[in-house]
């Protein structure tokens, strides 16, 4: 029988916390790639229609995008700022209500990072809020891209 020294067990307590913060750097990383496709997509429509709001549109994802932090994403995507950009009046009424969905997503993603680095939430529940960011976001795409 072999027996765990303490030394033992923090060593894979830290390997533990080492692969969480690597699934949640890569949740990061997807959530980057869908926020500067909204960014890119924001700048199309804002050439093809020459309406500046998504040009500001443009300007909040790309923004949200420069940043490798879940829980910063969030306050840089849905401040009062950015919030006011996609409830502007000038702002179609589908991509309003779908930046306002993909902003109720977030926070219980948030809220789930350190609790999954410090293993209290499940890899199957923690991705789980992952993809409903990533949903709501794509739908917030696909909205931009519809919009006629």
């Amino acid at each position: 029988m072999v027996t765990l020294g303490r030394h033992d067990r923090c060593d894979n307590c830290r390997q533990g916390r080492g692969q969480a913060a690597s699934i949640v750097d890569a949740s990061a990383d997807l959530l980057t790639a869908v926020l500067e496709k909204l960014a890119n997509v924001s700048h199309k429509k804002q050439v093809e229609k020459g309406l500046a709001i998504f040009e500001a549109a443009r300007g909040v994802f790309a923004a949200t995008a420069n940043i490798h932090s879940i829980v910063l994403q969030d306050l840089s995507l849905c401040n009062p700022m950015a919030n006011g950009t996609f409830h502007n009046s000038t702002m179609p009424y589908n991509v309003t209500v779908n930046y306002t969905a993909s902003c109720l997503e977030y926070p219980p993603l948030v809220r789930k990072v350190d609790s999954f680095l410090r293993r209290e939430v499940s890899i199957t529940d923690f991705m789980a809020s992952v993809a409903d960011v990533v949903t709501a976001l794509m739908k917030l795409d696909n909205a931009i891209v519809a919009d006629p």
